[in-house]
């Protein structure tokens, strides 16, 4: 299997500033937001989420110079942040301001 692929619009609640990692890529964080309906087995449910993005090279600026309360479009794919990590983030390779 190959296919790791995320779209999901929302709005940005925070977005940390830039920094570089200790190899010295840029890397941008940011929590967006997402809300919407969804329609399961024909069933109308709200769907509610806080997903973390993060950024690198030269994607991170761009994330970085969003603001908070900004609507954005985001699509990359879903990995740990660290190795020791159990937890998820959406690493983005597009991001479209909406």
């Amino acid at each position: 299997m190959k296919d790791n692929r995320v779209e999901l619009a929302g709005v940005l609640a925070e977005v940390e500033p830039l920094r570089a990692s200790p190899g010295g890529v840029e890397i941008a964080q940011a929590l967006l937001r997402h809300e919407s309906w969804q329609m399961p087995g024909g069933h109308r449910q709200k769907a509610e989420a806080e997903v973390v993005l993060k950024a690198s090279h030269a994607m991170a600026p761009r994330l970085a110079a969003c603001r908070a309360g900004q609507a954005v479009r985001v699509a990359g794919f879903l990995a740990r942040p660290s190795v020791r990590s159990r937890q998820l983030v959406l690493w983005i390779t597009e991001l479209e301001k909406e």
